[in-house]
């Protein structure tokens, strides 16, 4: 990974925050299921509301404005594009890809602190705390309904 400063660091994880919502609204039309709607609306939401905390959190840290837009294709970091394309996801697939989008962007975040120092290593090493919480959290829904 090229050097990156946290400024921008933060504004790849607000966008890739963004596109994870959209990616989750565009599965949720997929669906014909109520269920399976509503969860993958539920994700888009907390996806739009992470991304909100992370740039509120992240320019305290830089202390000031966050770069106009990502300097990379973050689309990538917290979806799983080839489930874009499939038609009527049921619950079981949605969950699996969720659990599998939040463990990505775990890495990713993991990354990130590697190649930072100070308040934004820690909060990006606190990020990827957060989607390995999301990534437990999905796991144990999983269980609850016999899917694990």
């Amino acid at each position: 990974m090229p050097t990156i400063t946290a400024n921008q660091a933060i504004r790849n994880a607000v966008a890739a925050e963004l596109a994870s919502a959209r990616f989750y609204t565009l599965l949720a039309d997929s669906t014909e299921d109520r269920e399976t709607r509503a969860f993958l609306e539920e994700m888009a939401d907390l996806e739009r509301k992470h991304a909100r905390d992370i740039e509120e959190m992240g320019t305290k840290i830089v202390e000031g404005p966050l770069a106009e837009q990502a300097d990379t294709d973050v689309s990538m970091v917290e979806t799983l594009p080839d489930w874009r394309y499939v038609d009527d996801i049921t619950l079981p697939q949605a969950l699996d890809v969720a659990l599998a989008a939040e463990q990505q962007a775990a890495l990713y975040y993991d990354a990130l602190a590697d190649f930072l120092e100070g308040p934004a290593m820690e909060f990006f090493q606190q990020l990827a705390k957060q989607e390995e919480e999301h990534a437990a959290a999905l796991e144990k829904r999983r269980k609850k309904l016999g899917l694990a």
